[in-house]
């Protein structure tokens, strides 16, 4: 595949503070909207929206918290306060200042979509002075600034979204602007330097055209891609594409799960659950698609909130699933789960190996949003990436009756009762051992949710052309552009 039609290379040397040339780079979704809160799909959205947009906070991989737009932050159980660097502009001149950033986190709060629930306990946001606001929380919410490092926190221009004309024409505060004469739906999205950024040093690229549908060693063999999304099973062919491979080694993990829990539901009984999660041989899927990741069946373990001996998942127990089955008086159990081509290679390894146990799991293909699919009604499981960086963030958003992620409204008395003696503990360090019960109760107890595996979040990358990218574990093939260069 050839992409000469879409863009001439520019390539030239490099001055530090002058953006030149052209970067190419290859994604295996095409957007969907340019407004952050109306299309989230599990992360991957976000590699188009970083180069316009800019969050209110950045994650490293050891769960830090970072702002390029906040000159400081303070999180209690009652409140989260912010204050704004002065003088950060949006790309059509309108200022970030103390009531911009309040229109952004109560549209966030009151826009329909997959974040809503995240802002469920915002009760009011407060202007302090012309750069800082309070926002007041119902209950405590120690996971909202990680919500704020994803697509509900990015900041958008007021005026562009009281104009309604975010969704075709994004404008954020990041150092790229969207070249909407030259994007091509389906095609292309083709961004140039914005000369109005803070911050000169960090533009060193002057074009970046992102490019959908198109990844994989093919193309990037030919030169075509600069830096490429890959599926698992290609890694080694994109090495052997003269390429490179960046990693964020803390990953996202895939979880399966299992949405149709009501009256009635083919997972309503939890030993259904249980057998489902204990037939699947987590290693070998791993040594299929996880390139290295953890084939646990719980959250990764180490400095955080999953730390615990006691967390053990359901390990591959093979006659303990046949035997759990037929105490449910359950026999040849089928189902379905919706894909997308990030997670399509997973779920076919996933389908053969649940096939050798017995069990049959339909893959349904999609195009559009996961979250959208998932919340239908219309499966009884669902894979996700998940990039959560709080337990409450995962509660919120994935297992809590509230959420839109839950369709059948079902959640068990155990799990609740440890997100509420969570939530409800003042001191966000002692609340730590609780979140830390919670996932026990989801993951060992009730099962609403099992770990497939841990995959690291890679782009492969010329090395004699770019720079080694930096990627963004929240999102799982989003790049951080600024900063980057191209190699002379």
């Amino acid at each position: 595949m050839t992409l000469a039609a879409f863009g001439s290379d520019v390539r030239a040397s490099i001055a530090p503070d002058e953006p030149t040339g052209e970067l190419r780079v290859g994604e295996a979704l095409a957007w969907m909207s340019w407004d952050p809160l109306q299309v989230i799909r599990a992360g991957y959205d976000m590699a188009w929206f970083r180069p316009v947009y800019e969050p209110l906070f950045e994650v490293g991989p050891d769960l830090s918290l970072e702002s390029t737009l906040l000159a400081g932050w303070d999180l209690t159980s009652e409140y989260l306060d912010l204050t704004l660097i002065d003088g950060i502009t949006f790309q059509d001149g309108t200022a970030l200042d103390a009531e911009a950033l309040k229109f952004n986190l109560l549209r966030a709060r009151d826009t329909e979509g997959p974040s809503q629930s995240l802002f469920a306990s915002v009760a009011d946001v407060e202007i302090v002075d012309p750069l800082s606001v309070r926002v007041v929380l119902a209950t405590p919410t120690p996971h909202l600034p990680y919500v704020l490092a994803k697509d509900a926190g990015m900041m958008v221009s007021p005026a562009a979204a009281e104009a309604g004309t975010l969704e075709t024409e994004p404008v954020g505060t990041g150092p790229w602007v969207l070249n909407t004469d030259e994007t091509q739906a389906d095609a292309q999205a083709v961004y140039d330097a914005w000369d109005g950024y803070r911050d000169p040093s960090q533009q060193r690229i002057a074009r970046i055209v992102i490019y959908p549908g198109v990844f994989g060693p093919e193309p990037f063999a030919a030169g075509d891609l600069d830096i490429s999304y890959f599926a698992d099973p290609q890694r080694s062919a994109m090495e052997g594409a003269n390429g490179a491979i960046a990693s964020e080694p803390y990953g996202g993990g895939t979880l399966l799960s299992f949405i149709d829990r009501g009256s009635g539901g083919v997972f309503e009984d939890v030993r259904v659950r249980e057998a489902v999660a204990a037939a699947i041989d987590r290693e070998a899927l791993n040594a299929a698609v996880g390139n290295g990741g953890d084939p646990r069946a719980v959250p990764v373990a180490g400095d955080d909130y999953a730390a615990s001996e006691e967390l053990t998942g359901h390990p591959f127990e093979p006659d303990r699933a046949e035997s759990l089955l037929a105490d449910a008086g359950v026999e040849g159990l089928s189902f379905s789960i919706p894909v997308y081509p990030p997670v399509q290679a997973i779920g076919e390894a996933l389908q053969a190996l649940l096939r050798e146990q017995g069990i049959e799991m339909e893959l349904v293909p999609i195009t559009g949003s996961i979250f959208a699919e998932c919340s239908s009604g219309k499966y009884e499981a669902c894979m996700f990436t998940d990039s959560a960086s709080h337990p409450a963030q995962m509660y919120d958003l994935m297992v809590s009756a509230e959420t839109f992620l839950n369709p059948s409204g079902v959640e068990s008395e155990e799990v609740a009762a440890a997100a509420q003696a969570a939530f409800a503990e003042p001191d966000l360090a002692t609340a730590e051992p609780l979140w830390n019960a919670w996932y026990q109760a989801v993951f060992n107890d009730d099962v609403a949710l099992t770990y497939l595996v841990r995959s690291p979040v890679e782009m492969a990358y010329h090395p004699d052309r770019v720079e080694t990218p930096n990627l963004t574990f929240v999102a799982p093939t989003a790049i951080d552009f600024r900063g980057l260069a191209l190699v002379d």
